[in-house]
């Protein structure tokens, strides 16, 4: 138990040092984004191989099966998106984060937390099948970092940015054991539970 606290506490701290969103860094435009800008990256979990991403009209790619986008900056209030087949016009706040996610052809929106430690990143776990309850965790099963998402939902929670390995569990099963992953502050992270092409539960970390 005291290595089990131990280690928690140190995830903890290490995985909440780590900074505003990803989106947020001008750093990671080619420019500083616009003043008011609004920011949605798009996950395809389910449907096509691939998806073709317009907002307002203007193309952005693709988002492939089990992938997740960047962000893209765009104007806050109404936007009108296209993800594959399916479209959608979310009223999107100045600043926020969001991930439009797709399984079987419909669209969600789901807005992200907001994160305000510069020094810290930022894990979202994003329940995209119809699992009762996602939770990513320790290896062990001890620890829960994000816990119980619900079906069709997303949670996050700021971490610092370390290098440690972390599993999903399904309930109480776990599913996969993720590889540790360098965490960089001010990134914004998903971990993405789906139901893969031939069925089964799958997972990405994006």
């Amino acid at each position: 138990m005291i290595r089990a606290s131990a280690f928690a506490l140190a995830l903890c701290s290490v995985l909440t040092m780590s900074g505003i969103a990803r989106a947020g860094d001008a750093g990671l435009y080619p420019s500083a984004p616009p003043p008011g800008s609004a920011f949605i990256r798009f996950l395809n979990a389910g449907g096509n191989a691939k998806a073709n991403i317009e907002v307002g009209g203007k193309s952005y790619g693709s988002g492939e099966l089990g992938a997740a986008t960047s962000y893209v900056a765009v104007p806050h209030g109404q936007n009108k998106i296209s993800f594959g087949t399916s479209t959608a016009t979310p009223d999107l706040k100045e600043g926020g984060h969001y991930s439009a996610v797709m399984v079987k052809g419909v669209i969600t929106v789901l807005e992200e937390p907001a994160s305000d430690n510069p020094l810290k990143a930022e894990i979202i776990l994003i329940n995209a099948s119809n699992a009762k309850s996602v939770s990513l965790k320790t290896p062990d099963g001890k620890v829960a970092i994000v816990d119980g998402v619900a079906p069709g939902q997303l949670a996050g929670r700021a971490v610092n940015a370390v290098e440690a390995p972390l599993s999903v569990y399904a309930g109480e099963k776990k599913v996969e054991d993720l590889a540790a992953h360098p965490l960089e502050r001010g990134a914004r992270y998903a971990v993405v539970y789906y139901t893969g092409p031939d069925g089964k539960p799958a997972v990405s970390f994006n």
